[in-house]
C-alpha cells in the first residue's frame, strides 16, 4: 500500500506536442549531422545528397518530387543570378504549402547547425556562405519559422540553442508572444532562456488587444505590458534564481529601450529583497538601465538594508546604479543621499523627463 501511495505522488511527465516531438527529432538529426561533419564522413555530412523528411534523413532521391525541387533550388541558388532568381521562384510557392514550409525550415536549421560545426562562415567582405544563406532565409520566413525555432531553443543545448536564439532575435517582434510562453514552462532552462531572449526583443503592443487580458502574454501578438508582468511573475515567484536573476536582467533591457518604466520599476524594487545575492544584484542593474531617477529612493533602502545586514555582494551594483541615476554623485553616506534626494530629487525627475 505504502510503495503504491508513493508511485501516486511521483511527478508526471506531461506529453509532448506534436511540434515537440518533431523538434526532439530535429535535435538528433543536427547532432547527428554534427558529429558526421566532425568525422567527415557520408553523404549527410554534406547535405547535398540529403534532407530531412520530416521522420528523418532521406537520400533526395526518396523525396517527394515538390521537396527535392524545393531543395535543390535552395542548394543551387548561390551559383548564378539564374539560379537566385528559381530559389525566389520556389521559395514563393513553398510559402504557400505548409508541409513545404515545414520541410524548408527543418533542413535550413540542419544546414545552419552543420555549417556552424564545421565553420563554414563567409569572411568579411566575401558572398554569404552556407551558415549566413541558411540564417538568412530562417529570418525571412519570419513567422513561419518561429514556432520550431522556439521551441529548438527550449530543448537543446549549447550552440543550438544559441544559434535559434539569435535567429529569433533577428525575426523580432513575430517571437515574441512564443518566447513569452516559453516562461511557464516545466524546464527552468527553458524560462531562462525565454527571460533571456525578450531581453532582446523589441516592444510589444501599446496596450493589449481588445478582449484580451494583460496577462496573456502567450498571444502571437503581446502587449507590453503583459510582457512585463510575465517578467515579474518570474523575477518574484520563480523557484531558481537563475530564472529570476534573468528575468530581472530582461525588466532593464526592456523598460531602458524606451518602455514604461512604471511597473518594471516595482517588481525590481521587490527584486533588491531577494535572498539570492545576484538576484539582488541584477534587480539594481536592471534599475540603472531603467533611466529613471524615480528609482533612487529605492536604492537608497537597499543601500541601507545591505549595509546593516552584511550583505556586500550587491553593494558595488547598488552604488553604480545610484551613481548613474544621480547625475554622477557618489556620496559615502546615508545620511548625504537622502539630503541630495530631499532638495535635490524633484528636479533630478524633471530633468529626465518624468
Amino acid at each position: 500500500m505504502a510503495m503504491d501511495q508513493a508511485r501516486d505522488r511521483r511527478p508526471t511527465v506531461p506529453p509532448m506536442t506534436s511540434l515537440q516531438a518533431g523538434v526532439a527529432t530535429l535535435i538528433c538529426l543536427c547532432l547527428a549531422a554534427a558529429c558526421a561533419s566532425s568525422g567527415g564522413a557520408g553523404q549527410g555530412a554534406r547535405g547535398q545528397k540529403t534532407a530531412d523528411s520530416g521522420a528523418g534523413v532521406v537520400s533526395l532521391t526518396d523525396l517527394p518530387e515538390t521537396h527535392r525541387d524545393l531543395w535543390n533550388a535552395y542548394l543551387a541558388a548561390g551559383n548564378s543570378s539564374q539560379d537566385r532568381a528559381a530559389w525566389e521562384r520556389a521559395r514563393s510557392e513553398a510559402l504557400e504549402d505548409p508541409r513545404l514550409c515545414a520541410f524548408l525550415v527543418d533542413n535550413l536549421l540542419r544546414q545552419l547547425v552543420r555549417a556552424w560545426d564545421r565553420s563554414q562562415l563567409a569572411a568579411t567582405g566575401h558572398l554569404p556562405g552556407p551558415f549566413e544563406r541558411a540564417r538568412r532565409e530562417l529570418a525571412r520566413l519570419g513567422p513561419l519559422a518561429v514556432p520550431t525555432l522556439v521551441e529548438l531553443m527550449a530543448m537543446a543545448d549549447g550552440s543550438v540553442a544559441l544559434l535559434a536564439a539569435d535567429v529569433l532575435a533577428e525575426i523580432g517582434a513575430p517571437a515574441l508572444g512564443p518566447t513569452a510562453a516559453l516562461l511557464e514552462r516545466e524546464a527552468a532552462a527553458a524560462r531562462r532562456r525565454g527571460a533571456e531572449l525578450l531581453g532582446r526583443l523589441p516592444r510589444g503592443e501599446a496596450a493589449p488587444r481588445r478582449g484580451t487580458g494583460a496577462a496573456e502574454a502567450s498571444a502571437e501578438s503581446c502587449s507590453e505590458v503583459a510582457l512585463v508582468a510575465a517578467l515579474g511573475r518570474r523575477l518574484l515567484q520563480d523557484t531558481e534564481w537563475v530564472v529570476r536573476a534573468q528575468a530581472a536582467r530582461a525588466l532593464g533591457l526592456r523598460g531602458g529601450n524606451g518602455g514604461q518604466t512604471g511597473a518594471a520599476r516595482s517588481v525590481l524594487g521587490r527584486g533588491l529583497r531577494d535572498e539570492e545575492t545576484n538576484v539582488r544584484r541584477e534587480s539594481a542593474r536592471a534599475l540603472a538601465a531603467l533611466r529613471d531617477p524615480r528609482s533612487i529612493p529605492i536604492l537608497i533602502d537597499a543601500l541601507e538594508r545591505s549595509v546593516i545586514d552584511g550583505q556586500v555582494g550587491e553593494l558595488p551594483s547598488l552604488r553604480a546604479a545610484l551613481k548613474s541615476l544621480s547625475g554622477g554623485r557618489d556620496y559615502t553616506s546615508m545620511a548625504q543621499w537622502r539630503q541630495w534626494w530631499s532638495t535635490s530629487g524633484a528636479e533630478c525627475v524633471r530633468n529626465a523627463g518624468y
